[in-house]
Order: structure tokens, then C-alpha cells, then sequence
């Protein structure tokens, strides 16, 4: 019950920073929240900070990644796992960004980053590394 307590007020914070400073912290990397030994939830990268735009536009990172969106996503995901019940339907950030049009729109950036992470190479044997093992 207290580990339950604890995630619910990192989600309140979090949404707090979302709300008043415009901000959201990357929690979709890998590795960026653990679950320590006590069962406590850790955010431990904090030097990927994004900006948080209630307007239409999806903002991207660097490297062409949806994070901000993503994290949101992420975020609503923890708050109905931990809270046990369903996502409020009035919660301003989740009517932003969990809207169905703008997720459609998100999921393509994402395939977009995800395919120029990991070109496809011409050559099957560079995509199916199994098949060098192959007999021809």
C-alpha cells in the first residue's frame, strides 16, 4: 500500500511540474525509472527535460523522437496501474495528449524515428542476421 502511495505522489508531481513549469522529464528511456529493491519507483535521468505545449503541435527531440508525448503516454499508463481505476476524464493533460487524432500522429513519428534509428539495409542477410547461419 505504501509503494502505491508513493507512485501516486511522484504521478501528482510530475503533473504539477507538467501544469506549472511547462515541463516533463523523459520516462520512456531505457532505464530512466526503476523500481528499487523496496518496491519505490525512481526517476533517475533528469537531464532529459522536454518542453510541454497544450497547442496542436508534437514537439520532438533532438534526434527526431516524440518524447514529450510519449512520456505522457507513459505517465497515464503508471497513474491507472498505480491508482487502480481509470484516467480522469476531465484531466487537461491527458485530453491533450492521449486525444486519438494526435496519438495517430505521434505513432508515426515514432515509426518515422524508429525506421532512420534502424535503416533497413538492402541486403536480407543485414536485416535477418539469422540467415548468414543459413545453408544457400
Amino acid at each position: 500500500a505504501e509503494v502505491r502511495e508513493d507512485g501516486v505522489k511522484l504521478i501528482q508531481k510530475l503533473k504539477q511540474m507538467i501544469l506549472q513549469a511547462n515541463r516533463v522529464p523523459d520516462l520512456v528511456g531505457v532505464g530512466n525509472l526503476i523500481l528499487t529493491r523496496s518496491g519505490n519507483i525512481k526517476l533517475v535521468d533528469i537531464n532529459n527535460i522536454s518542453k510541454v505545449s497544450f497547442d496542436r503541435t508534437i514537439p520532438v527531440d533532438d534526434r527526431g523522437y516524440p518524447v514529450c508525448d510519449k512520456s505522457i503516454e507513459a505517465l497515464s499508463l503508471l497513474e491507472q496501474k498505480l491508482s487502480g481505476r481509470p484516467l480522469d476524464g476531465k484531466d487537461v493533460i491527458y485530453n491533450t495528449f492521449l486525444d486519438p487524432e494526435r496519438m495517430k500522429e505521434v505513432n508515426a513519428l515514432e515509426k518515422i524515428f524508429q525506421l532512420s534509428a534502424h535503416p533497413l539495409h538492402s541486403d536480407s542477410r543485414a536485416r535477418y542476421p539469422w540467415t548468414r547461419y543459413a545453408k544457400q
